[in-house]
């Protein structure tokens, strides 16, 4: 038997005491112990946390448990893919990689592993290499709206914008309601210049979701587009919300202020502005000062030219 548990310790008198101990010593039964305290990947050991969102009380991490389990059985493909999953949600899309490809190496004919590993590509700008997956995925399950749209995007990356517009065309409609798509969409339409159509599928987006910021800075940055007075308010409204998204927010101040600037009102429009790239600020990992240093050593890197070398070449 294997046993994943935090205490091993209490399970010490049942190996050394009473008849469990000769049936032990017998080998008639055999127990493994699998601490997942072993498989914590902090100083402290740390196996639960608080759950997320807020609440009482505590609940275990996923990934001690997973890592115990495949020291358990290392070839359970489903474990492999869950732990590959918690490893790409966290942004450790290398170590997702590695891991669904060790699954495939498995079992070739995980398809949902495939679809992961295909998404998994698709987040480390590896366009080509995700639609290869795809098309295998896609062999065996061509129904499925969700590798159509990833594979339409992927598409996008690699200018095979025709194709792209043709498969969003089948998942919007096997699936309407689905606003980033409709705005996917109209990225695309936009790019090969059917620009009517591109602005139905981003007010399509806002239809369905008014709060979607990034369809509402899409159709601000077209630069032809003025909203009116009902779009203004839908934004304001959108605004006035506690539980949108920064990124929904501070589009939909730069949008915004787009809107006011076009009114003239430009008071209005520059707090707006402002708000927006206070907000996208804190999310930049950028500093002016480090940027300064960087290109202070660089310089420092490169051989000086002798005087009198109008080529600006280091001679000898």
């Amino acid at each position: 038997f294997d046993v994943v548990t935090l205490f091993p310790d209490l399970f010490a008198p049942h190996f050394s005491q009473g008849i469990t101990r000769r049936a032990f010593e017998s080998g008639q039964v055999d127990v493994r112990l699998w601490s997942p305290r072993d498989y914590a990947d902090d100083a402290y050991r740390r196996v639960d946390d608080r759950p997320y969102g807020g609440g009482p009380g505590m609940v275990m991490l996923a990934e001690p448990l997973l890592r115990a389990h495949l020291k358990t059985d290392p070839f359970d493909t489903y474990v492999i893919r869950m732990l590959a999953e918690l490893a790409g949600r966290i942004g450790r899309y290398k170590d997702a990689e590695n891991l669904l490809r060790r699954a495939l190496e498995l079992r070739p004919e995980f398809g949902a592993a495939r679809a992961n590993l295909a998404t998994c590509l698709y987040k480390q700008n590896r366009p080509s290499e995700a639609i290869a997956e795809l098309d295998l995925v896609m062999i065996d399950d061509p129904e499925n709206v969700g590798h159509s749209n990833l594979k339409a995007a992927a598409l996008g990356k690699i200018g095979g914008f025709d194709e792209a517009i043709e498969l969003y065309d089948e998942v919007l409609k096997a699936a309407p309601n689905q606003p980033k798509v409709w705005m996917s969409y109209g990225h695309m339409l936009k790019t090969v210049g059917r620009l009517d159509e591109g602005v139905a599928a981003y007010r399509r987006a806002i239809g369905i979701a008014p709060s979607l910021g990034e369809v509402w800075w899409s159709l601000a940055n077209l630069k032809t587009v003025r909203f009116g007075a009902d779009d203004v308010a839908t934004m304001r409204t959108a605004l006035a919300r506690d539980d949108i998204s920064d990124e929904d927010r501070f589009h939909l101040d730069f949008a915004l202020g787009k809107a006011l600037e076009d009114q003239k009102d430009f008071a209005t429009a520059f707090a707006h502005y402002s708000a927006a790239n206070a907000l996208r600020r804190q999310a930049l990992d950028y500093s002016a000062e480090e940027t300064t240093r960087f290109v202070d050593r660089s310089i420092e890197m490169v051989p000086r030219a002798p005087a009198g070398d109008a080529s600006g070449k280091a001679r000898g």
